[in-house]
């Protein structure tokens, strides 16, 4: 069932967890791969429910790709980019006024009908903002920064209109810490994205060119949160024994061993012949040589 993204059991009684357990490499199938898990407690389940719709949500992030200069043909560029563009410079030249403020709150009141944490939030909007700031009102968990990245994934215009004046905030915010920070020393910031295998290839056909994100793109500075969010799409997207997988951790191995942290590297090595063994078979060639490599990074501990 396409509409299904993922299938969650929760059953309370913790001595039938067992049972459930016995199904579940038929549910990791690759018929059966959106089920997320078996839960006992709520809490753990409202935790991976919340992963999972980020990672949903950053899954269907749009994406234009621009070709290298050197090749460009203006006739040829993303509908999509040119579309975002034009538009982006029409919010740009907007000016913020309270009336605009009162028609998105209404609309969003609207919108929440009977969601009373969300109304509460609606109505400390409506009183405090502009303060304290765009990004931190984005950056919360609340309706803003749903309602802005749905519109503009789906280039819905009623709304893009509606919330124009948070987006020309948000965006002015963003550039002003960008030339407050710029001459500072090189901030690194991670994302997990998820993405199908066409659009994969399309970026990795695109080099030398550049990536439009229509959208805004949260990221974190610690490198264990965003790799969790591309677990997550990865195992949502792949069968546990998905040949790629091996690939993926072969890689991860080498990237760490250049790094000089052996033991991560070994880790992911493990995981390498493991699922190449499951997939492929002992003699392939791809698994003789996770398995050379694993022996390799043994030999340095």
């Amino acid at each position: 069932m396409p509409q299904v993204i993922s299938i969650y059991i929760f059953d309370s009684d913790e001595s039938k967890h067992i049972q459930w357990d016995k199904f579940k490499p038929e549910l990791r199938n690759s018929t059966y791969k959106k089920e997320r898990g078996v839960f006992t407690r709520i809490e753990p389940l409202c935790d991976e429910l919340k992963v999972d719709v980020h990672v949903s949500e950053n899954a269907l992030t749009p994406i234009s790709l621009i070709p290298s200069f050197s090749t460009i043909d203006l006739n040829k560029l993303d509908s999509s980019f040119m579309y975002s563009q034009l538009l982006k410079e029409i919010l740009l030249e907007d000016e913020y006024d309270e009336q605009q403020k009162k028609t998105l709150v209404n609309f969003c009141r609207d919108h929440y009908a009977g969601n009373n944490s969300e109304l509460k939030i609606i109505d400390e909007f409506e009183q405090k903002y502009p303060e304290p700031s765009d990004i931190w009102w984005y950056t919360r968990e609340c309706f803003l920064y749903r309602m802005v990245n749905k519109a503009l994934r789906t280039q819905d215009i009623e709304v893009i209109m509606k919330m124009g004046f948070f987006i020309r905030g948000l965006h002015q915010h963003i550039e002003q810490f960008h030339s407050q920070q710029i001459y500072q020393r090189s901030l690194i910031v991670y994302r997990g994205q998820g993405m199908d295998q066409t659009e994969f290839e399309k970026i990795y056909s695109n080099k030398g060119g550049l990536l439009a994100f229509n959208s805004f793109l949260s990221t974190s500075i610690v490198r264990d949160v965003s790799s969790r969010f591309a677990h997550v799409a990865r195992d949502k997207s792949l069968s546990p024994n998905h040949p790629s997988l091996a690939t993926i951790h072969h890689n991860m191995a080498y990237a760490f061993n250049h790094i000089h942290q052996i033991r991560k590297a070994i880790e992911h090595a493990k995981q390498a012949v493991d699922i190449g063994r499951r997939s492929l078979s002992s003699d392939h060639p791809l698994v003789q040589q996770y398995e050379q490599d694993l022996r390799e990074l043994e030999r340095q501990v």
